[in-house]
C-alpha cells in the first residue's frame, strides 16, 4: 500500500508533528506534504504560512546560558593565556617558564618554602642547596635561591594578574542585559575604567 505524508499543524500554523501513513487521511490541521519535504519539516520551527512551509529561526538561548557560555569562553582563554606561560630575566639570562597546573603548584610551593625558610622556620627547602627546577627546553638543575625568586615573584605576580582580569571580565558578564552585549564581550578587550586602558 502507497505511503502518505503528513505535516500537523496547531492554530498557528506551526508543525507539531509528522506521520507517513498507509493511506489518505482527511483533518483540518493535517495536511499533505512531499516525501522530500517531509524529510525537511522541523517540527516545532517549521510553520505553513499562505499555503508555504517556512522555517522559524531557533529560539535565543537565555540570557543566562549565554553568560554561563561566555565565562566558560573566557576561563578557556585565560588557561591558555596561563599556558603560554611567560619569559622572566634571571641571573642565569631570560628563561621562558611554562605556567600549566602542575608547574604554577610548583613555583608556588617553592616560594612559599623559601618564604618559610627565611623566616627561620622549618622548610623542605634548603636555603644554602636552593630548589631543583627547570626552565623551558632545560633540564632539571638546582637553582640558587636567589636566581630562581625572580621567577616565582614574576609567574605569581603574572597568575595574580591573569586572574584578577577574569574576575572583572565575568563582573562584567554579569552586569550585561542583551544576549549581544554579552556575545561582545572577549578576552583581552579594553576594561571599561581601568587606568591606562587596561586590557583583560
Amino acid at each position: 500500500m502507497k505511503e502518505y505524508y503528513y505535516a500537523q499543524t496547531d492554530a498557528d500554523g506551526l508543525c507539531c508533528g509528522t506521520s507517513q501513513l498507509k493511506g489518505k487521511v482527511t483533518a483540518d490541521n493535517l495536511y499533505a506534504v512531499t516525501p522530500e519535504l517531509f524529510e525537511t519539516l522541523v517540527v516545532g520551527r517549521s510553520r505553513l504560512v499562505n499555503g508555504e512551509w517556512i522555517l522559524d529561526e531557533p529560539p535565543a538561548p537565555p540570557l543566562d546560558e549565554v553568560k554561563a557560555a561566555k565565562k566558560q569562553e573566557l576561563r578557556a582563554a585565560r588557561d591558555n593565556k596561563l599556558s603560554e606561560g611567560l619569559y622572566v630575566q634571571t641571573p642565569r639570562g631570560t628563561k621562558h617558564i611554562r605556567l600549566n597546573a602542575e608547574e604554577r603548584e610548583v613555583i608556588k610551593t617553592y616560594k612559599d618554602e623559601i618564604t618559610t625558610a627565611m623566616s627561620g622556620l622549618p622548610s623542605a627547602v634548603n636555603l644554602d642547596q636552593g630548589v631543583f627546577f627547570h626552565a623551558e627546553g632545560e633540564p632539571h638543575s638546582w637553582w640558587p635561591v636567589d636566581d630562581f625568586l625572580p621567577i616565582a615573584f614574576a609567574a605569581m605576580g603574572f597568575i595574580t594578574e591573569l586572574y584578577a582580569q577574569l574576575t572583572a571580565l565575568e563582573l562584567l558578564v554579569d552586569a550585561q542585559e542583551t544576549v549581544e552585549a554579552v556575545h561582545a564581550i572577549t578576552y583581552g578587550m579594553p576594561l571599561p575604567g581601568a587606568e591606562g586602558g587596561g586590557t583583560a
